[in-house]
């Protein structure tokens, strides 16, 4: 009789234990799957920073490359007006050296 009240307290405990080690092995693998997903999120999360990155140099530089191309438009602009300025010139000298020529035959 002393042998099974000695027993019957234990598997309470051992009952508790058993639902106490089930909920701990339970709880290991959930943390385990989520583990699982934030290391997709943040292999993902890289993947787009590497995308990210290589976009924006790309946009700098196509930045870089209108920014010389607007030079090279406003130097040629400028190269254009200065010739159009020397062929009005070159024109006047031109129109003036055959006014004076005709002059000495009037």
């Amino acid at each position: 009789s002393s042998g099974i009240n000695a027993e019957w307290p234990l598997r309470p405990g051992e009952n508790q234990m058993t639902e106490k080690q089930q909920f701990l092995e339970n709880e290991q693998e959930n943390n385990h799957e989520k583990e699982k997903v934030v290391d997709i999120a943040e292999r993902q999360v890289a993947k787009i920073r590497l995308e990210y990155q290589e976009a924006e140099n790309s946009r700098i530089q196509f930045k870089d490359e209108l920014e010389t191309l607007k030079y090279c438009t406003e130097r040629t602009n400028t190269d254009l007006e200065v010739r159009r300025g020397e062929v009005n010139m070159l024109k006047k000298e031109k129109s003036t050296d055959c006014d004076s020529a005709l002059i000495p035959l009037l």
